[in-house]
């Protein structure tokens, strides 16, 4: 069991270092590279792997391929007119979220659970 769970974090840290190198090479190449999606539901969308493929200080939304973002990580499928090349980065990520897309995770279904455990010592009453 242990051997199992040494290889899971093996793979969680390969994927999260490549995921970095690629980002870092991002911004020194001068992509904007913001990300819209947000471990905890409602804030964000898209997909972990997405990145702003526009160059830095670009104006108006965020976009990878055909998708658009705001600020907020809020997406839309916004397709280009035909025979535009469609923007992207060529440094694909993993789907692995970082570390402090973990911990937000994790602080948001504790006050959940948190929220859970009010709501039903309220309705025991």
């Amino acid at each position: 069991m242990a051997v199992i769970r040494l290889r899971s974090r093996m793979h969680i840290w390969r994927h999260r270092t490549y995921n970095r190198w690629a980002d870092l090479r991002a911004r020194a190449a001068g992509y904007c590279n913001h990300a819209p999606w947000h471990p905890i539901p409602g804030q964000g969308g898209g997909y972990a792997h997405w990145r702003c493929a526009l160059r830095a200080g670009h104006t108006g939304v965020h976009r990878s391929r055909n998708y658009v973002w705001d600020r907020t990580g809020r997406t839309t499928y916004r397709p280009l007119p035909a025979g535009q090349n469609l923007p992207d980065q060529p440094w694909r990520r993993s789907m692995t979220p970082t570390a402090a897309q973990e911990r937000a995770r994790g602080r948001w279904l504790d006050e959940q659970l948190s929220a859970r455990a009010v709501h039903r010592t309220r309705n025991a009453s």
